[in-house]
């Protein structure tokens, strides 16, 4: 079996499932007396004109359906025939909803039952409703329903609420209901303090003005479950001796939050930015004893809850996991942190990052607030830190294999399964692998070879020579008695070393057949004329040793009849141009098999300085082939600067995989015999 190798040295809220609610469907006739009809359709604009189809019973079904969009309008879910024939008319019918949340001890349910509505120029709300909400800490879980039945997916794409109180700042945003789900019960926030008695809530619609249609959806319930009470101030009654000494109040305040990742990095927890799915770790210290409170460990879904904190200022600090970066804070001693004092002088200000944009649309991001004495929406913004993946090929970092896969990457693998039936193997050298999120592994197969106890580094034979480096080809050219030919002789590469572009066809030359040099850095632009990606022509094996760096602007392409190699003496730079910008291509990028005597540098943009930042993301860098570096034995590494941003959660920025085609093809200068000696008996 041939080898294969690549080798490189050096969401807010808990979502649970309850029955659906049983219901009952009304309706309502809304008979027309002539061929037009008006009716006042938020989704629309008041007065708009409503013409069913003429002639018949049905619904008008043309491109924005606006009989639907009316029967919407007024709080109902579907549009149906009228009855009896008559010829102009329609009937609108709901389904009756209940709340699906039922009465336990210490749990308070709102029903607003109510339909919410955003439109072209507003949102819309339902309240005061009165309630009673003592004082203290509870559970805060909303419950949506809308019916999808009647319309294509996503239809509605920003089905949210929430409700605001009179006393304790609003609850948390439920999440939009997803395409074609009809309910979503979510836990949106796990700590709400309440520091007076709620005596009023309003359901609010959480979305941003639509356009172009109406986002409709039932606001039917709220859960408020008790999770902590205040402890209450004991009255102290005077006795005549004159040494008793008031006891000191008890406290028991607390601190809430986040850990959410910050797809636009504006380091602030928007509408929409899901919470990281890991376990986190949380620290707490009291400055003014300098001890700590404790160091608490939280499951999924990125939240956490301090209680019983004396009064006081103290250190919160989120240890996060090998494939995150923090975004906010980014400030402290290691882990980064913030100092928030929660009592009768709360400040919850060290929470707050500096507002990055304009103010945002309502609802605001959750940010850090003092409710009474405690703090809530204490948040830490991660990203996820760039990682890579490999299709069929073996990937080596002797100086430690470090892939920072994505908890919610789906493989979470850093190779899949070739064209051969198997994946890659991971060569780690000296030191136990990283893949990351815990849940993240080397492959399906769990291939690994290289720790601390049992190391596995690499050793060429010869000693001291890789068989893709410059040096190396080089000097076997010569000792065959081939010279390789100027790469910049025309009709081969079009403008020179500095910006070469390489002819549609590359003519074989007659003393070194398909063996090219470049005496001096090779800037390769793409096709002449025009730039464009290069594709190399078929049956073709050519080899281009470049004695300096080799500069990448354009894609470079290779059909499965040809091969190619680039053995470079100094830096192999791809631009960051060159790439897909669809973070869910596989697309190739470049291909063939590319050797650097130092580094290969995917560059962010045309420099060697890494200055990308989100929240605009960079080209996925897709390569079919082989990369090796390092190759002259003198130092060299894979340097990555592009980042995929939000996209990170789910697909690598840098992305390799096999071409078998490149072994069976591959040209006899690059290729070498492996002698085994065995003396036997005569």
């Amino acid at each position: 079996m041939p080898i294969k190798y690549f080798i490189l040295f050096s969401t807010i809220g808990i979502f649970f499932l309850v029955p659906n609610p049983a219901f009952a469907q009304s309706c309502i006739d809304i008979p027309v007396q002539s061929s037009i009809d008006s009716c006042d359709n938020p989704g629309v604009g008041a007065g708009q004109i409503f013409q069913p189809n003429a002639g018949n019973t049905n619904c008008e079904t043309g491109g924005s359906n606006p009989i639907l969009n009316c029967c919407w309008a007024i709080g109902y879910n579907t549009c149906e025939s009228y009855p009896s024939g008559v010829m102009y008319g329609y009937r609108c019918c709901s389904a009756a909803v209940s709340c699906p949340l039922t009465p336990e001890p210490g749990r308070i349910i709102v029903s607003p039952l109510v339909p919410l509505v955003s439109n072209v120029t507003s949102l819309s709300s339902y309240g005061p409703i009165t309630t009673s909400v003592p004082p203290g800490a509870y559970r805060v879980t909303l419950v949506s329903y809308d019916d999808h039945s009647s319309r294509p997916p996503q239809f509605q794409p920003i089905e949210r609420w929430y409700l605001s109180t009179d006393t304790s700042g609003n609850t948390g945003t439920i999440s939009d209901l997803p395409s074609n789900d009809d309910w979503i019960t979510e836990v949106v926030n796990p700590n709400f303090v309440v520091g007076s008695t709620i005596t009023s809530v309003t359901a609010r619609h959480a979305g941003t003005p639509a356009s172009p249609s109406s986002n409709r959806h039932t606001a039917v319930c709220a859960a408020f479950d008790i999770i902590s009470t205040p402890t209450p101030t004991p009255i102290f009654t005077p006795t005549p001796t004159p040494t008793n000494t008031p006891t000191p109040t008890p406290s028991g305040n607390s601190i809430s939050g986040n850990v959410f990742v910050d797809r636009n990095t504006n380091k602030l927890k928007d509408v929409g930015e899901s919470n990281y799915a890991g376990n986190i770790n949380i620290t707490s210290v009291n400055t003014s004893s300098g001890n700590p409170t404790g160091t608490i460990t939280y499951p999924s879904p990125g939240e956490f809850a301090i209680s019983e904190l004396p009064v006081g200022t103290y250190t919160i600090s989120y240890d996060s996991a090998l494939n995150l970066s923090m975004t906010f804070p980014t400030t402290g001693v290691p882990p980064p942190s913030f100092d928030l004092t929660v009592g009768p002088l709360c400040d919850a200000s060290a929470a707050n990052p500096p507002q990055l944009e304009s103010p945002p649309q309502p609802p605001s991001p959750l940010a850090g607030t003092c409710v009474g004495e405690n703090i809530i929406n204490a948040n830490f913004g991660v990203t996820h830190s760039p990682w890579f993946q490999s299709v069929g090929l073996n990937m080596r970092i002797d100086a430690g294999f470090s892939d920072p896969i994505s908890e919610v990457a789906s493989p979470a693998f850093a190779s899949l399964v070739g064209a051969g039936g198997t994946p890659g193997i991971i060569f780690s050298g000296s030191t136990n692998p990283s893949f990351g999120a815990a849940t993240a592994q080397a492959s399906s197969r769990k291939w690994t070879v290289g720790t601390t106890s049992y190391p596995e580094t690499f050793t060429p034979f010869p000693p001291n020579v890789i068989k893709t480096s410059y040096e190396y080809l080089l000097a076997f050219a010569q000792r065959n008695g081939i010279t390789p030919t100027d790469i910049s002789t025309p009709p081969r590469c079009i403008g020179g070393l500095s910006d070469c572009k390489f002819n549609p066809v590359i003519p074989p030359s007659p003393t070194s057949g398909g063996l090219f040099i470049a005496n001096g850095d090779l800037v390769f632009v793409g096709t002449n004329p025009g730039g464009n990606p290069y594709t190399f022509q078929n049956n073709r094996d050519i080899v281009i040793l470049v004695n300096g760096d080799f500069i990448i602007k354009q894609k470079i392409l290779v059909p499965t009849t040809s091969t190619v190699t680039f053995a470079v003496k100094g830096d192999i730079k791809i631009d960051g141009n060159v790439g897909e910008s669809d973070s869910t291509s596989t697309a190739s990028s470049i291909e063939g098999y590319y050797s650097a005597g130092k580094n290969i540098i995917i560059r962010d943009d045309t420099d060697d300085t890494n200055d990308s930042y989100c929240p605009t993301p960079d080209p996925r860098l897709n390569v079919a082939g082989a990369l090796i570096t390092n190759a002259s034995l003198t130092g060299g590494s894979l340097q990555n600067q592009r980042d995929v941003c939000g996209e990170g959660e789910h697909y690598p920025v840098f992305y390799i995989k096999e071409r078998p085609d490149f072994i069976l093809n591959s040209p006899q200068l690059i290729r070498s015999a492996q002698t085994v000696w065995q003396e036997v008996a005569p």
